[in-house]
This record gives C-alpha cells, structure tokens and sequence, in this order.
C-alpha cells in the first residue's frame, strides 16, 4: 500500500465523519503490518529453506556372460581430499573403512544434474550400483559407488565466506561419504548432526561445532539409531 495515495484519501474524506477516519487508519494499519509479516516470512523461509541428499540403489542389467566394465575413475580436484579426511577421522574414532569399500566408490564429481534425479531441495547423492555378471561358477555380483554434488546448489549452500566454505563442503562430503562407506541412512527426527535429511542455509553449526559432530557421527549411539541405507 503506498502511504502517499493513503494520506491524500484522508484529506478528501477529512469532512466525513471521524470513524471513518479511524476505519481507515485501521485497515492502513492492518495491511501495512500484514505486509511487513509477509516479508518476515518470506526472509525467514530463504535462511532456513532445508537442503536434502538422497541415496540410491540402482540394479543394472547384465547380459549373459559378458563382464560389465566398471566406469572410470573420476574425482574433482576440490572434493577428493575428503575421502582421505573422512577415512582418517573415522580411524581416530575407531570405525575402520576396508580398502576394498575405498575402492568400490569410483567417482566423486560435481554435476549439474544429478543421474537419479531427487527432488526439490537435493543438492547431492550417494548413488550405489550393482549388477550381477555370469561366471563359470555361477553369478557374481558387482558393485561400486559415486558421489555427485550439485554445482549450483551446493555453492549457494556453502556460501562465499572462503573459510567457512571449506568446512560446510566438509560437512556435505561427510554426509554423503557416509552414505556411501557406511551403507547408512539418515538421523531419526529425535537426533541433530551431520547425518540430519536436511541441512539449513545459513547454518553456522559445523563452522562452530565441527569435532562434536564428526564424534558423534561415529559414536555407538549415531550407528545404532542410523538406519542401513538398504541392498
């Protein structure tokens, strides 16, 4: 409501009688402070709109007994020292990740679109493929992992704050390392941490509270009360 055209409809009404004077200072009122709340809302929704992640199992086809070649290996140069980290961290915390789980995952890349498309609000995946080749003795199951991170999405997540962008990469990367190393899902709603579904733009939480997070994601109780991610 422009305030101007408000004032100058009250002088041409300043003959009427005073309550409809008061009326309209009261609807003025009522709009201006509708509006205000609106833009409360509004602001309030663009810091705490929730980013997710997802995981998936994907089973591909084989065909008699031809061997399916695994796909490259393909790391980006800003996402790969978290695998190391994370390994390392989880050692320290007495969670061992075998070597040939390591292996298994072939791919960590930043996407502009993800392979299994999620929903609004996904800004990375865990994704996890098998199939089963033929052999002499029978089938074999065969299986690895990739990572992909959201470009877009993931930057306005992270922010422009170069410090606190490194560690709320971290924070992503871990989310979805475990996913994929630990074949786990996410927090029940009774719980907060890094394996919480959803991540809230502009959180400082793992800015303040990186070493609290990264020992309770590896406690007893986190890997209990996380469910397997599944197959």
């Amino acid at each position: 409501m422009r305030i101007p055209a408000l004032r100058q409809d009250m002088k041409i009404l300043n003959t009427a009688p005073k309550i409809k004077i008061y009326g309209l200072v009261l609807l003025a009122s009522l709009c201006l402070g509708i509006a205000l709340a609106c833009a409360h809302k509004q602001r309030k929704w663009l810091l705490e709109t929730p980013v997710q992640d997802m995981v998936s199992h994907t089973l591909l086809e084989s065909v008699g007994f031809r061997v399916l070649k695994l796909p490259e290996l393909a790391f980006d140069d800003d996402l790969k020292p978290f695998i190391g980290q994370f390994v390392e961290d989880a050692k320290k915390r007495g969670v061992v990740i075998p070597e040939d789980t390591r292996q298994k995952l072939r791919q960590v890349v930043y996407v502009d679109k993800l392979t299994m498309q999620g929903g609004p609000g996904v800004m990375a995946a865990c994704n996890r493929f098998y199939t089963y080749v033929g052999t002499v003795g029978g089938k074999r199951k065969l299986n690895w992992m990739t990572i992909e991170v959201l470009r877009k999405e993931s930057a306005e997540y992270i922010g422009t704050n170069k410090e606190d962008a490194i560690i709320k990469l971290r924070e992503l990367m871990y989310h979805e390392l475990f996913h994929c190393f630990m074949n786990k899902g996410h927090l029940p709603p009774d719980y907060d941490g890094i394996m919480s579904p959803t991540f809230i733009k502009g959180s400082q939480r793992a800015v303040k509270e990186w070493d609290a997070l990264v020992d309770d994601m590896f406690s007893p109780l986190y890997l209990s009360v996380i469910p397997d991610a599944g197959k």
